[in-house]
């Protein structure tokens, strides 16, 4: 049976071979080394020195461009999840680098509403953190109360009031030290939000990373 199983595998990936999700060349799915080269990273030394208000730390993996662009609009919005491992992969490089796990008590990622979970059939941010630590990975850490139009359908203005009052935490985080994940840091309005709901519930440190930014923090 094996043998057999292994003959058809054989055979089809013959007439449909794997290709690059990104570029469509053949092999090394989901994202060939041709593209991963694409990629733009920020290093270590060039991550915003000031947090914006209500966090204590902020660091971004990539520049929100090209290929990582390509990659996360697909992955997110094409239902690419095939994407979403490579993805995870990065974000625990990340991790390692910038050192993010000391003295850290639990990760956040950044929930969506189940009307979004629903249509989507999956939480873009959760993934992201399938390859961290899962004791300290805690999905309810942050509760999503109020369905929101998408961000990026929104302009920087409404951006910043849309997300009012749409998180919550509970007392759960009192006294720990929580790092919020998201996929894409654009105007902060989301991060700030999650922030805002963690403090409130006792939180005595709150960071966050995003995978990309659409900040100018550095040139690529």
């Amino acid at each position: 049976m094996d043998a057999a199983r292994a003959a058809w595998h054989s055979l089809l990936s013959a007439i449909f071979p794997d290709r690059c999700v990104l570029c469509e060349r053949v092999g090394f799915p989901p994202i060939c080394l041709y593209c991963r080269q694409q990629l733009v990273p920020i290093s270590p030394s060039d991550q915003p020195a000031l947090p914006p208000d209500g966090l204590d730390l902020l660091r971004i993996g990539f520049h929100y461009s090209g290929r990582m662009q390509q990659a996360i609009t697909q992955y997110k919005y094409g239902r690419s999840t095939a994407l979403g491992g490579t993805l995870a992969d990065l974000v625990h490089q990340d991790f390692t680098a910038f050192e993010l796990l000391e003295n850290l008590d639990v990760i956040a990622p950044v929930p969506i509403h189940w009307r979004r979970w629903t249509a989507r059939g999956f939480n873009q941010t959760e993934i992201l953190c399938s390859r961290l630590p899962r004791s300290i990975v805690d999905h309810e850490a942050i509760s999503r109360i109020r369905f929101t139009p998408p961000q990026a359908s929104l302009t920087l203005m409404e951006r910043r009031t849309s997300l009012l009052g749409a998180f919550s935490s509970d007392e759960r985080l009192e006294g720990r030290r929580v790092l919020i994940v998201d996929d894409v840091y654009t105007s902060g309005s989301t991060v700030a939000e999650c922030a805002k709901a963690l403090r409130a519930a006792g939180a005595a440190w709150v960071g966050a990373y995003a995978l990309a930014s659409t900040l100018r923090i550095a040139d690529p």
